[in-house]
């Protein structure tokens, strides 16, 4: 009798460690999916991304230049202003002096 339980017990260790293997192998075929497709994502992003790279360069671009449109009247407007009151301030001193 203690050979059939010497032997039912090295059964169930070397079932144990099979089906502890397997479970093993499930999370490392997992991780080895995500390499692969991580992989094949890295291949792919470079061209996409650059296209979107210019994409957003043209849109940065013409945003600038627009800014640059609507804020050119408001620096004229401002340098006119402040030549205005440079030439008035001029003209009190000069009024001030033969005064």
């Amino acid at each position: 009798m203690a050979g059939f339980v010497s032997t039912l017990a090295d059964l169930s260790t070397i079932w144990l460690v099979i089906l502890t293997f397997i479970l093993c192998l499930l999370p490392l075929a997992l991780v080895g999916g995500l390499v692969y497709g991580m992989r094949k994502v890295l291949i792919a992003l470079p061209p996409i991304l650059q296209r979107g790279q210019t994409g957003m360069a043209a849109v940065a671009d013409g945003a600038d230049k627009a800014s640059r449109k609507v804020a050119a009247p408001f620096i004229a407007m401002s340098a006119f202003s402040s030549q205005v009151k440079e030439l008035s301030r001029r003209f009190v001193q000069i009024g001030r002096r033969k005064a």
